[in-house]
């Protein structure tokens, strides 16, 4: 049986061997063969000012083994972030979670804040993946709408199942949609109506207030939606 830890791994230490805490192996074997490795791109918006950092918070479940590990982001523009993360796992390992959240830090005060809500989670992949976020804060409106306050005058409305064919996930928070109205996307690719409102794509609840829908689109080109 695997032992219940939680630690940080190193790339000496891949999750599918040991954890890097204790040293102890998983309950299953890592695969012979090589690792796919995967790489993971994250960007979030978000404006900052000189002695200002951010930092992603990734999290992997794999059965009863918990790890996190904290990479740091880099500036690419006046208000935008970004980090990649090359990882590697092996099903027989029993990988269940994969999760991660964007945290601020301040330098000389040491003042260290997670963003708003809960964790963003990534699904199945085939070897690359985009994440463009943009930055969760307490303080916007939409946000308001999710707090206890609200919880006896807004209604829960009823959420559904995402597409599972496509390469692009698109996703918003969005609460407080009037019953009978839904969200749409519209951008300039085919795929996405070509600016026409009659061909929006129509969004799907899949979490209270997080609307998503999964589009087919060729790599390669700029789009504007």
């Amino acid at each position: 049986m695997a032992s219940s830890c939680r630690g940080k791994w190193s790339p000496a230490a891949p999750p599918w061997t040991a954890c890097a805490a204790c040293r102890k192996p998983l309950s299953e074997p890592p695969s012979p063969s090589p690792p796919f490795m995967k790489k993971i791109v994250f960007r979030v918006n978000y404006h900052t000012v000189p002695g200002q950092s951010l930092w992603v918070r990734i999290s992997v479940k794999i059965g009863d083994l918990a790890f996190d590990h904290l990479l740091p982001m880099r500036c690419i523009s006046g208000t935008q972030w970004q980090t990649e993360w090359e990882t590697g796992w092996s099903t027989s390992a029993g990988f269940l979670l994969f999760t991660y959240r964007y945290v601020f830090r301040q330098e000389g005060n040491g003042v260290e804040l997670e963003e708003w809500g809960g964790p963003r989670m990534i699904g199945a992949f085939e070897d690359a993946v985009v994440a463009l976020d943009t930055w969760c804060s307490a303080g916007t409106v939409d946000h308001a709408y999710e707090t206890k306050a609200f919880d006896a005058v807004i209604k829960p409305r009823v959420t559904g199942s995402v597409e599972s064919r496509g390469n692009h996930d698109f996703q918003l928070r969005m609460a407080a949609v009037p019953e009978g109205s839904v969200v749409c996307l519209l951008g300039n690719a085919e795929e996405l109506g070509g600016w026409d409102p009659a061909r929006a794509l129509v969004m799907t609840e899949a979490a209270p207030n997080l609307w998503k829908v999964r589009v087919g689109m060729a790599p390669g080109r700029d789009v504007e939606y």
